[in-house]
């Protein structure tokens, strides 16, 4: 019987370790075909956005020497595997972990999230200002205009190396805008010095003529206005979990999750309990949806620990999930909170 895969967001690890994985590779497809250079698309959390972002890494980065697709729906795309597997240079980023209560300690994280980043690159055969610019990021000793520049100073040295264009990922760019809205009363210049710092840190690499880049893939779980952060992306399509793209591409669908109750042995009575706790999401028009967290967690909770589906049942999601920005906005705001 294969692995649950318990709190698992390393796409090789899953493929590889004999874990229960529901095959969301076609969503590499999406991201090729779909308009706009830039995609931002948002999702609740624990809803697979980051094991997503490195199944696309996995597939398009040059630098992979495992084929981990072959017996997954996108193998079977013979045109998008030939013009894009293992074909560019890939930037990976996640913000996940900038959660800091205070500026200087987001800034200090964030300097070292980079610092790590651009360390893969110092080798790079690229020019020498470019070369030394990397050299000053790796080592923390650039001022924050050059952090702010990380993305583009570094696509343009893979271009250069490479003579392709490589693909932008980044993983929960929001986490750090909601940690400084969350603590803007303890520190009144979090928020604006946060929003300053990722704009620029964004736009300097996606924005204008002269950028490096083959497309771009964010993700978050908010839309943060256009105003504030992607100003002057002009290039940039979000898909939220209003639009009806991409919709069964992040969560699990009723049939995904009957397979994998019938594949555990679950019955009927887990399924009612599931519907009850955990269905009910809706993306687009696609009705029925999941959260995956939940769903493997039951799971879990029911074949390891043989317990009563009514005594299996926790708020997973909820246990994990930093919801203090929408309690705000509910404790604050008399027509939402009548709503």
């Amino acid at each position: 019987m294969k692995k649950l895969p318990t709190s698992v967001e390393n796409f090789k690890e899953l493929i590889k370790g004999n874990y229960y994985y529901i095959d969301k590779s076609m969503l590499i497809k999406d991201v090729v075909e779909l308009s706009g250079k830039i995609k931002l698309i948002t999702r609740p959390r624990r809803f697979g956005k980051t094991l997503n972002m490195d199944m696309m890494l996995r597939f398009f980065s040059m630098d992979e020497e495992e084929n981990l697709f072959e017996d997954l729906k996108i193998w079977q795309e013979k045109e998008t595997v030939r013009e894009h597997f293992h074909k560019y240079p890939v930037i990976y980023i996640s913000f996940k972990k900038i959660k800091n209560p205070t500026w200087d300690g987001a800034y200090s994280s964030i300097k070292e999230l980079l610092s790590d980043i651009a360390s893969k690159y110092e080798s790079i055969n690229a020019n020498e200002r470019l070369k030394e610019k990397i050299k000053f990021i790796t080592e923390k000793e650039a001022d924050i205009g050059l952090y702010k520049d990380t993305l583009y100073i570094l696509s343009q040295a893979l271009y250069e190396e490479r003579g392709i264009m490589p693909i932008i990922l980044i993983d929960e760019f929001d986490v750090p805008i909601e940690s400084a809205y969350t603590n803007r009363h303890k520190d009144p210049d979090y928020y604006d010095n946060m929003v300053d710092f990722m704009r620029a840190f964004l736009t300097s690499a996606l924005k204008g003529s002269d950028t490096y880049f083959s497309f771009a893939v964010l993700t978050g779980v908010y839309r943060i206005a256009k105003e504030s952060i992607f100003s002057g992306l002009n290039n940039l399509v979000v898909f939220t979990v209003f639009d009806n793209e991409m919709a069964d591409k992040y969560g699990f669908t009723e049939d995904e999750v009957n397979d994998m109750l019938k594949y555990y042995k679950l019955n009927r009575e887990d399924k009612r309990i599931i519907n009850k706790w955990y269905g009910n999401y809706k993306i687009g028009k696609r009705e029925g949806l999941y959260n995956p967290w939940s769903i493997i967690n039951y799971i879990a909770k029911r074949i390891q620990g043989k317990l009563n589906p009514r005594e299996a049942t926790q708020k997973y999601w909820v246990d994990t999930s930093e919801n203090r920005l929408i309690i705000e906005q509910v404790e604050n705001n008399e027509e939402i909170k009548m709503e």
